[in-house]
């Protein structure tokens, strides 16, 4: 084995892979779940609309 250093850093690669997996996930949970993240949101909506109301 050389002693040269590789054209990459392994910390780099974990990183990414970590990153990649949870965004994965993520989506997939948003994907399944979009329905009620949907209900959330419009009830996010609401409050932030009333909340806004008195100065539109």
């Amino acid at each position: 084995m050389s002693a040269e250093n590789p054209p990459y850093n392994p910390i780099y690669i974990t990183a990414w892979t970590i990153l990649s997996i949870v965004l994965g996930v993520g989506f997939l949970g948003a994907f399944l779940l979009c329905n009620h993240l949907l209900a959330a949101g419009h009830i996010v909506w609401d409050i932030i609309r009333y909340l806004a109301s008195p100065f539109i």
